[in-house]
């Protein structure tokens, strides 16, 4: 799950982020809706009845903070949900260890560590993307400081314990 509909300069013109993310009104051209006609350029969005219908349902959600008088300054709907577009696998390895011992009266102890070293976190946004490994990455492609295969991630998390002195009855 993601959320995609952030606008700013890189994602709005995303042609990956197109149909789902940002509607214009030639999202609605091969709609076979009535009025569906009228959707050929995203310039004149009063000619799309179907996408004017939309942002009319939108403006009049009780919650909505759009002047109704505003329905046709509108070019294009954001929608900021979160979508299940891609997928994300994560490779590793779990692990724990402990070590109890008794120091005759002053009781047991017990001392471990349980952790996770992960090898890959490979995820694909939106289908046909590109499948990204976020532990085996290039930074600054083509510039002189390029790294290739650096993590960007902490690649091993762990969580250290311990336990005593248990103090036993005589």
């Amino acid at each position: 799950m993601r959320g995609f509909g952030n606008p700013t300069t890189n994602s709005f013109n995303d042609a990956s982020l197109g149909s789902f993310a940002y509607l214009v009104p030639t999202d609605w051209a091969t709609s076979g809706l009535p009025g569906a006609a009228g959707c050929t350029s995203n310039l004149l969005p009063t000619t799309c009845a179907p996408f004017q219908a939309a942002v009319q349902g939108l403006i009049q959600n009780p919650r909505a903070a759009v002047d109704p008088q505003a329905q046709t300054l509108i070019y294009w709907i954001n929608d900021g949900g979160t979508f299940n577009k891609g997928f994300l696998k994560i490779d590793g390895i779990d692990w724990n260890t402990s070590y109890d011992w008794e120091w005759g009266n002053l009781g047991a102890f017990n001392i471990g560590m349980v952790g996770t070293y992960y090898l890959h976190r490979k995820g694909q946004n939106v289908a046909g993307a590109s499948i990204d490994d976020d532990y085996h990455t290039t930074i600054n492609a083509g510039a002189v400081n390029e790294s290739r295969g650096v993590s960007t991630l902490p690649t091993f998390r762990y969580r250290p314990a311990w336990a005593g002195p248990t103090v036993r009855g005589r």
